[in-house]
Order: C-alpha cells, then structure tokens, then sequence
C-alpha cells in the first residue's frame, strides 16, 4: 500500500478513537488529537526526504564532474546518444539535412523521440513504420531504428521496399549499425526514381 494511504488511514483510525474517548470521559484532548496528525505527516516528510537523499546520492555518483556529452553517454539513453552522435559527426551532413525516423511502433516512443532531440538541428519527421505516402520527395534521409520487418532494403535494386513490394524507394545505405540503418535518398540503380 501507498505510504500516504497507510499515514492517512492511521490519522483517521487516531483521531476516531480519540473522539471516542473523549466522548466517554468528556473531553477532547487536543493536544492528542494534533498528535495524530502531525504524526504521520512527520513520518512521511521523513521518508520523503531519505528518498530523495538517496535519490541525490545516486544522480551525484551517476553524472557529478562529467561533461555534458560524458553525461549522456551515462544516463539511460546513452547508446542512442551515442549512435545519433556518431551519425552526426561522421556520415550526415553539417548543414541541416531532413530526415524520416522509422520505428516498429505505432506512435511515439522514448527511442524514436530521443533520436529525434538529438538530431537537431536536423529536421525530422518522426511518425510512422513505412516512409509517408506523400513529401518524400523533400526527404534527405531515411533513418530506420532498430529491426523493422515491415520495411526491407534490397542491395541488388539499391531501394527500401515496402507493402509486399507495392512501394519502392530508390536509396543507398550510407550507415549501417545495430541501432539502426541510415539511408540516403535518391536514384536506384536502374536509374529510375520512387514509383510512389
């Protein structure tokens, strides 16, 4: 049970039999009746604080004395950090370049959104599993994290291929690591641009 459900449990149950009693003998005790809820509130203004003593003691020990990037690289979404680093030092360009982010998930999910803050000042569509239908065109990159069975990449046509291959977009794999695939978009090697 909650903390703050059992401190108000016992506050009620306190201050009931204390008005009970005083019932019977005639008088409140006041002072009694305080205790019973200066109490609790005391004792769970104390745990409170040791759990963010500790909570202190171990955010110091995790990020204290490190420089930002060496920040991210220890919170919880370091390899993401590290992975869209990488990308952004070594193989995307230094000018803003626009990019889709695909995920296998339907919606947003911390990997997708965290890849995108640290995309900027690239600019990123992040939503969907399968590139959007319309405005690839405007697209500079495909960036696929993870594994994703509903899209493939086919190394002979040099395109992403989708919808049981209804959909093709001709790319080259410019980056390829087990966080995910980055794909810039252009011709196929038969020359002939997207039939999207």
């Amino acid at each position: 049970m909650s903390p703050v459900v059992v401190a108000a449990a016992w506050s009620a149950l306190a201050a009931l039999l204390l008005l009970l009693t005083g019932l019977l003998q005639g008088r409140v005790q006041l002072i009694a009746l305080g205790g019973a809820f200066l109490v609790p509130w005391l004792a769970l203004d104390l745990l409170w604080q040791n759990k963010l003593s500790t909570q202190l003691a171990l955010t110091k020990a995790q990020f204290a004395g490190k420089t930002v990037a060496e920040k991210h690289l220890a919170d919880i979404d370091g390899d993401i950090y590290q992975y869209i680093t990488r990308l952004k030092e070594e193989v995307l360009p230094a000018e803003s370049a626009r990019l889709v982010i695909l995920h296998n998930s339907y919606s947003h999910n911390f990997e997708r959104l965290k890849a995108q803050y640290y995309l900027l000042p690239h600019s990123a569509y992040n939503f969907g599993r399968v590139p959007p239908k319309r405005g690839v065109g405007t697209v500079d990159y495909i960036l696929i994290l993870g594994d994703l069975p509903a899209v493939s990449y086919s190394e002979s046509m040099g395109a992403l291929i989708w919808k049981k291959g209804k959909r093709v977009l001709p790319v080259e794999r410019v980056d390829a690591d087990p966080m995910g695939s980055l794909y810039r978009i252009g011709r196929s090697r038969t020359g002939r641009e997207s039939d999207q």
